[in-house]
């Protein structure tokens, strides 16, 4: 070969390129590396490995109980994460290495074949903070106590209490951190160790409780003016607040501001307690003496009588007697019961409709909840509304492979942060009502006992949890039912499903409405012959359904990208009435993309239960905020007559952001076109105008569209503005549970029904 010049070989061998010489069809020229890069992300081997990795991390991890049941599994896709519980203290080998390994830990899918999870560390769960040298350093009459049960022990628990080591807290403080591990392992002795160590003067305490909760620094007004946040704060003679106490009654320490409301001089009271709308709780006089605004009346009645477990208030103030001359709730209510009104004039929680439907209550009534991610963790739980509802002893998620279950008192297991929970405890709280509310007036204590499960699956499509899915979700759920049936039968009582929620979509987010809702609609009709097979029972059950609203998340940055399964599930519920849409998810707070932050969620639940307690516990006609009729009166002005629960319709922008249009949407074959006002006509009717004439196939969209790169929720997910004006009250105590517009699009003109 003759030497034409520098050979290649020659050349200085570089680490980096500005550009590569490249030839494309017997042309030579430069390939600039940002050229490159998006060659190789466009196909081949590179773009296939990087279109399995997103495949992999679009999956939520699986959490199973044992290796055996994860051994069951099918991962979704290679890299998906998963988890076993530190309870499962056995071992296996490895299907990857060969090598033992132990069965608690984390794993990572190397295949898409059932079993294909590779043992990854002992993370995780298994994982939890070894405390044996920190309780080293413990010492008092709690220490050995503390070493002993160190197993009942919470990681809250257990961070709290080295926050006190680490700031050399107090002798009082170390006795409550040391006490609240050695007794119990919950929330509430976390909250009594919170509050002594937040109540002490010295700054080594205060230090420990800011590791907890973070800076504290600020003042009430400022950080909370109407208390929203916070249920009450004790404050002294300048004005300072000792202790502010949030919506779950923890102390969360110190803050200073001048008190607003009674005595603002504070010539009379050293300090008062201050409830929500600023109602004096309790005042401590300068010469020492105790005052209640509420009055010191006979007329009241024991804690133990109303909350003997404080699972519904936060403090209350008693007498001698153990009569409760004050309490104030989770919600920051004040409440004197000796001026309290009585209960034949208790106000009504929610507004009660007359019955249009025939309801069927059994000795046993199941409720059974489906899904992903958020059906299976999501928001605070509520406290038990009453002790006479059930759960299977196995727990609220059940599976195939936990038989033999018993039936016990649902305050008897785990209170689970789930939809289903607060469901129903919200549910249950409209049925009996309260101290300040009144119950149903069909009701009678012990006549509708509730069975709550749920089995679903995080990061799990429609077809993995259908019936023969790989997830065997569907399966557990008829498991559940057995299992109900059975039960019922042994005590000479009857059961039935009486709803079916299903709580999903995320993962199925490239389908078309069309495709998802043939998925949709061939699970139900296989959940409606399974159950009623089990059951024998010969009515139907009601599905509750949420639109999900961060689904454009994964789509290109800017995207404007249509909520295809929320219209799915719209469309499906326009076709069967027996699906209701008990929520879209725009207005409830995201903690990322797709899943619910703790408030978030906890709205979600009691807005499940309010609907249950009306369609199906008492038969009402409950249908949710949509369009009836949508009407085109002029080249650009549209209106839209809806179906209102609770008139008037109200555009709120303060609980969600407005995304243009208060969210609705005009296109036409053009596009979507500029929208130039949405006014309230009256108390069910919106009128949109456009800035031009509309034109041929004209649609009417609301919470449609979502922006790429976004994730859901009040903020940034495909939302909307409008709601109604429901006066429902949460379970909680502080949450409203209005009912906001469904997402939908829908032709020009459009009547439904016809």
């Amino acid at each position: 070969m003759p030497d034409n010049g520098v050979r290649t070989i020659d050349l200085t061998q570089l680490t980096t390129a500005e550009d590569l010489l490249g030839h494309d069809g017997g042309t030579l020229g430069v390939v600039p590396r940002e050229t490159l890069a998006l060659l190789l992300a466009a196909s081949g081997a590179v773009a296939d490995r990087l279109a399995e990795l997103d495949r992999a991390t679009s999956y939520a991890s699986v959490l199973r109980p044992t290796w055996t049941a994860l051994a069951a599994l099918a991962p979704e896709a290679v890299g998906q994460q998963a988890e076993v519980s530190p309870e499962d203290t056995g071992s296996h080998t490895d299907p990857q290495s060969g090598e033992p390994v132990a069965n608690a830990g984390r794993y990572t899918a190397f295949g898409t074949g059932a079993g294909q999870w590779a043992w990854v560390d002992g993370g995780g769960l298994g994982a939890k903070l070894s405390i044996t040298g920190a309780l080293q350093e413990l010492s008092g009459p709690f220490a050995g106590t503390a070493r002993t049960n160190i197993g009942a022990a919470s990681q809250e628990d257990m961070d709290a209490a080295q926050a006190a080591i680490a700031t050399k807290a107090s002798e009082a403080a170390m006795s409550a951190a040391e006490a609240a591990i050695a007794t119990k392992a919950g929330q509430d002795d976390l909250d009594a160790l919170t509050g002594v160590v937040g109540g002490k003067a010295d700054a080594a305490a205060v230090q420990a409780l800011d590791v907890r909760t973070g800076s504290l620094e600020g003042v009430v007004q400022i950080l909370d003016p109407d208390f929203s946040t916070f249920s009450y704060a004790v404050v002294d003679a300048d004005g300072t607040a000792l202790t502010i106490y949030d919506l779950e009654g923890q102390a969360l320490g110190d803050a200073s501001e001048d008190a607003d409301g009674f005595d603002p001089d504070f010539s009379e009271a050293i300090w008062a307690i201050v409830g929500q709308n600023d109602r004096v709780a309790q005042i401590l006089r300068q010469d020492g003496s105790m005052a209640f605004p509420g009055g010191m009346g006979t007329d009241t009645y024991r804690v133990t009588d109303i909350d003997g477990d404080f699972s519904e208030n936060v403090f209350t103030v008693v007498d001698q007697e153990d009569k409760v001359l004050q309490r104030i709730d989770r919600a920051g209510n004040v409440y004197f019961p000796a001026s309290d009104q009585d209960g034949s004039s208790k106000p009504a929680p929610t507004v009660r409709r007359p019955r249009v439907h025939e309801t069927l209550a059994l000795d046993i009534n199941h409720h059974v909840m489906n899904g992903q991610s958020n059906s299976v963790r999501s928001g605070l739980y509520l406290p038990v509304s009453d002790p006479d509802d059930v759960a299977f002893s196995g727990g609220i998620f059940l599976q195939t492979e936990e038989i033999g279950n018993t039936l016990v008192g649902i305050g008897t297991v785990s209170a689970e942060q789930c939809i289903i929970w607060n469901a129903v405890q919200q549910m249950k709280f409209l049925i009996q009502g309260s101290d300040d509310y009144s119950a149903d007036e069909d009701y009678e204590a012990g006549d509708y006992v509730i069975l709550p499960s749920s089995h679903g699956t995080s990061g799990a499509s429609i077809a993995n949890l259908s019936k023969g899915g790989s997830t065997g979700s569907y399966e557990d759920a008829l498991h559940g039912v057995d299992e109900a049936v059975r039960l019922a039968a042994a005590e000479g009582k009857a059961t039935a499903v009486q709803s079916l929620s299903w709580v999903q979509g995320e993962s199925d987010r490239y389908d078309t409405a069309a495709e998802y809702k043939t998925k949709l609609q061939a699970m139900l009709a296989d959940y409606r012959a399974d159950i009623a097979a089990r059951t024998g029972q010969s009515h139907d059950f009601i599905v509750l359904i949420y639109q999900p609203s961060g689904n454009q998340y994964s789509f290109p940055t800017g995207e404007l990208v249509p909520n295809t399964i929320a219209q799915a599930i719209f469309e499906a519920s326009e076709e069967d009435p027996r699906i209701l849409i008990a929520a879209p998810m725009y207005q409830a707070a995201h903690a990322d993309d797709l899943h619910f932050a703790s408030a978030g969620g906890k709205l979600i639940g009691m807005q499940w239960g309010k609907v249950l307690y009306k369609r199906v516990y008492r038969g009402e006609d409950w249908r949710p905020v949509e369009p009836r009729r949508i009407t085109k009166h002029s080249p650009r002005v549209i209106t839209v007559k809806f179906h209102v629960p609770e008139a008037p319709l109200l555009f709120d922008t303060t609980h969600v952001v407005d995304p243009g249009g208060y969210g609705f949407t005009v296109e036409d074959d053009s596009g979507v076109l500029s929208i130039a006002s949405v006014d309230l006509i009256n108390s069910d009717t919106v009128r949109i105008t456009t800035a031009t004439d509309i034109g041929t196939n004209p649609k009417l969209g609301y919470a449609y569209y979502g922006v790429g790169g976004n994730g859901g929720g009040p903020i940034t997910g495909a939302r909307g503005c409008l709601r109604d004006s429901d006066p429902t009250v949460g379970a909680d105590g502080s949450t409203n549970l209005w009912n906001w517009a469904e997402t939908f699009q829908k032709p020009i003109p459009y009547v439904k029904g016809a």
